[in-house]
């Protein structure tokens, strides 16, 4: 950020020197129209501003918290009340303003969601094998009996 007040109060003395903008532009290596706009502008701010007014939904976000539903649910019905932002902004929002906020399930299973976080190990193989005996079991048992899907199943084990 001093980089850029560095830039602004050089633009501002260049400026005030008499320099046009292209002259500004050229000793700064910036676009004509960036420096316009620098110069018109007041000097940046530090803070990040928010163009989203969340105060008018401080009732609604109030009793959602109350009945411990989760940042994404809250969001969902907020956009459907007018709230004019993105997801990742309101969940931004959200956790800086309510930092001690825990929805219910990662209160109810705080094991599960550490063991997701700090392994790499799925059940994806599992599962697969599952998904791939039900498709047989579709395909054949309701047609030709429990003799033909046994030979599917061992075909497709062994093959």
């Amino acid at each position: 950020m001093t980089e850029r007040r560095e830039e602004f109060q050089l633009m501002a003395n260049l400026k005030r020197d008499g320099d046009n903008l292209s002259d500004i532009a050229r000793r700064t290596q910036m676009n004509w129209r960036t420096v316009k706009k620098y110069l018109t502008s007041s000097l940046p701010s530090i803070e990040r501003e928010t163009r989203v007014n969340y105060n008018k939904y401080m009732n609604q976000i109030n009793h959602m918290v109350h009945l411990e539903i989760n940042p994404t649910a809250m969001f969902k019905s907020l956009k459907d009340l007018g709230l004019n932002c993105c997801e990742r902004s309101f969940t931004r929002w959200f956790t800086i303003k309510f930092s001690a906020y825990q929805d219910k399930w990662s209160r109810a299973y705080p094991q599960p969601l550490k063991n997701a976080i700090s392994y790499n190990w799925t059940n994806g193989l599992v599962e697969g094998c599952v998904n791939t005996l039900r498709n047989k079991k579709c395909e054949i048992y309701g047609r030709r009996g429990f003799q033909l899907l046994r030979r599917k199943v061992c075909l497709s084990v062994m093959g």
